[in-house]
């Protein structure tokens, strides 16, 4: 009875066909998980209500389809049609998204989350095997690492406990279902830990995947869509290296400008203003330093309205008008609050927050990150003929810092300024006779070269070069303000130029980075002054709508590369996750079976069955003893594969010797088991041609995962 019990085991053990219910549903579960991450990256209350009802109808056919009982031609068949789905999904967005009323959002990386979880949605009608559905958890890792890099929060956190949860649950589930199918003809003391593993596997994964989470994102974040998809996001330390968010230093003159017109903020705002980003009070003589000032730490309400006026220094609200924007950040991660100037009022989903009223900027340590959205009410003084009545009693720290330049003075700027503004009686006019002074002499033109680092920048740009960006025009300005008395600084952030004709939202995009002039006037603040805005424009790629063309084209090839990356890195994915099904999964399913004698002589015969099926050889029948097994092996060998026939011939004769042969069960048997297994394996690796044990290899998927 025993060796008919064993002999059956080897063959094949018993393993039923269909997989339970709690398998899908537990799928089901992480499905509607991604789903509700997609919608916390969006940056629109979009109803994802439809994308619901496929997957829940698609996971309901999936299950009838393998209880019914599935081929492995059809299992081929429904893998045609994942792949179908994945191109579908990545190439058609805009067709599937009106199909439901979903707006297709212009960012890259939530446009690549919508595609992942368009793939998720529309592969659940194909998981008809263990396999497939556990292949659906990549696309799922793959969407959590993606927004993740842009991305944190409490609710992302919490789904990814939850999804980290139920993906160990089924892989549990998985292995318990693995023991049972061979325990009913091994050992009956499996069974007690069959039903144990399968009633406390959820809470074991819960309680683990709490302990996991917090490294495992970060991992998932910053490796899984660089190294698995190829997709370069910038890492915490260095986001928005493209502009001086997260440096205290910036260089003037650097050379031609290469900008790309990807969406970075979305703002309602009437009349559109400035968004300033941060400021620069120190010349260097090749470009900016800001001083670290005193901030305070502003602790507010989440979400709640909270006054500016008592931290920084505001004028009067009967100087300006008062300007509210609504912003919402569509890419990156950003470490100060953008706000037009003089921010009286702000509105920010966070507790805390930085404010340096030596530098007039708000400072959000933790990132404001894609899909988030906040308000701002400035009190935006113009710069008018109004400004000739301001006082010229500056207060001493405005000349103590915003007129020092460095010990290096050039002659010639000092000189021109002096010579402008000597016959000007007001300050407001001395400003604007510099700033038409600048715009006159110099030309804007984003391919300028870049300056000698052994030169004055301000000195070689309007006097030999006369060639250069907003960069330049702005601290050209500030300078020769400096030069004749008047407190000046430069300040960075976003011109808006884009307005969405449906919307009337500012898209703001990276072209649309700014660095502009701020001079002081008492009593009524920092003025911004433009000396951008009458210059002669050098061909460079803008069109008439103000975009530039030539980013448009760096954009398009940046999306190629990383197009590019995704297909390689997606081909290197594939092969890891066969690596690991074929050899890995098979090898943990198995690991209390094979710390037996038994479980050894079994988990060998299992692999030289698939060994032997790299060379076309059908897998075992059920009741097939394995001398039954050899020759049907042989008859489809064939006589052109002498040697792996002659391995094979060996290793079943061991097996059969050591398997019933009383008292031959020893190690010795045993290492002479493993070594005729890898003699037949290196036969077949000689003998059969690599692409056709690859597409055997993927036929035995579904043998391997169940």
């Amino acid at each position: 009875m025993i060796e008919r019990t064993s002999a059956k085991f080897l063959s094949d053990p018993a393993v039923p066909n269909r997989l339970p219910i709690h398998f899908y549903i537990s799928h089901w579960l992480m499905g509607l998980i991604a789903i509700q991450v997609l919608k916390v990256a969006r940056t629109e209350s979009d109803n994802l209500i439809p994308l619901f009802f496929v997957m829940t109808i698609g996971v309901l056919i999936s299950y009838l389809i393998q209880w019914r009982g599935v081929s492995t031609a059809q299992q081929t068949a429904f893998v045609g049609l994942d792949i179908a789905f994945g191109l579908i999904a990545m190439t058609s967005q805009p067709f599937l998204n009106a199909r439901i009323g979903l707006a297709t959002e212009p960012g890259f990386e939530v446009m690549i989350s919508t595609s992942l979880t368009w793939y998720i949605v529309l592969r659940s009608c194909v998981m008809v095997s263990a396999g497939a559905l556990l292949w659906q958890n990549v696309p799922t890792l793959a969407l959590f690492g993606l927004i993740s890099t842009y991305l944190m929060s409490a609710q992302l956190t919490t789904l990814f406990a939850c999804f980290l949860g139920l993906l160990l649950y089924s892989l549990t589930l998985l292995n318990t279902l693995s023991h049972a199918r061979g325990e009913r003809t091994l050992l009956a003391k499996f069974n007690l830990h069959a039903l144990r593993g399968s009633s406390l596997g959820l809470a074991a994964a819960g309680l683990f995947s709490l302990m996991i989470v917090p490294p495992l994102q970060t991992f998932v974040g910053y490796y899984v869509m660089q190294v698995a998809l190829g997709i370069n996001l910038n890492s915490p330390s260095s986001r928005n290296s493209s502009n001086s968010a997260y440096r205290d230093s910036t260089e003037v003159g650097v050379g031609p400008s290469s900008l790309s017109d990807r969406p970075i903020l979305r703002v309602q705002m009437d009349p559109p203003v400035y968004l300033r980003e941060r400021t620069f009070d120190t010349y260097t003589g090749t470009g900016w330093q800001t001083r670290s000032g005193f901030p305070q730490l502003l602790r507010m309400r989440y979400n709640r309205w909270v006054s500016l006026e008592e931290f920084l220094e505001t004028p009067p609200l009967s100087a300006g008008s008062l300007v509210s924007q609504r912003i919402t950040i569509l890419n990156d991660w950003h470490g100060f609050v953008y706000t037009g100037a003089n921010p009286i009022r702000l509105r920010l989903p966070a507790q805390r927050l930085m404010v340096d009223d030596f530098n007039d900027t708000l400072r959000y340590y933790q990132g404001l990150a894609a899909g988030m959205q906040y308000e701002a009410i400035s009190n935006e003084v113009p710069a008018s003929p109004a400004l000739r009545n301001a006082s010229n009693n500056f207060p001493n720290w405005a000349l103590a810092y915003y007129t020092t330049l460095p010990q290096q003075r050039w002659e010639r700027i000092r000189n021109t300024a002096y010579e402008i503004a000597r016959s000007r009686s007001n300050q407001y006019d001395r400003v604007i006779a510099l700033k038409q002074f600048v715009e006159k002499q110099c030309a804007y033109n984003l391919n300028a070269e870049a300056y000698p680092r052994d030169r004055d920048v301000v000195d070689y740009f309007l006097f030999e070069s006369k060639e250069g960006y907003c960069d330049a025009f702005a601290t050209s300005l500030a300078v020769m303000c400096r030069y004749v008395g008047i407190p000046a600084r430069v300040a960075t952030g976003f011109l808006p130029r884009f307005q969405d004709k449906e919307t009337g939202d500012y898209i703001l995009r990276e072209a649309d980075r700014h660095m502009w002039t701020e001079v002081y006037f008492p009593d009524y603040g920092w003025i911004a002054f433009d000396a951008t805005e009458g210059a002669r424009v050098i061909d460079n790629g803008l069109t008439e709508n103000g975009e530039i063309a030539q980013g448009s084209a760096a954009s398009k090839e940046n999306m190629q590369k990383r197009l590019l990356l995704y297909g390689i890195n997606l081909l290197l994915l594939t092969a890891v996750m066969y690596l690991f099904f074929s050899e890995i999964l098979p090898r943990i399913r198995y690991w209390h079976v094979r710390r037996l004698p038994e479980g050894q002589i079994a988990w060998l015969y299992q692999r030289l069955a698939h060994t032997l099926a790299m060379a076309g050889v059908a897998a075992p029948a059920p009741a097939a003893t394995p001398y039954e097994y050899w020759q049907t092996a042989q008859t489809q060998l064939g006589e052109q594969h002498s040697a792996i026939q002659n391995a094979a011939e060996r290793f079943i004769n061991l097996l059969v010797l050591t398997r019933y042969a009383p008292g031959a069960m020893t190690k010795e048997n045993l290492q002479q088991l493993r070594d005729s297994l890898h003699q037949a394996q290196r036969a077949v690796a000689q003998e059969v041609p690599f692409w056709q044990r690859i597409r055997r290899g993927i036929l035995q998927w579904r043998n391997l995962t169940r």
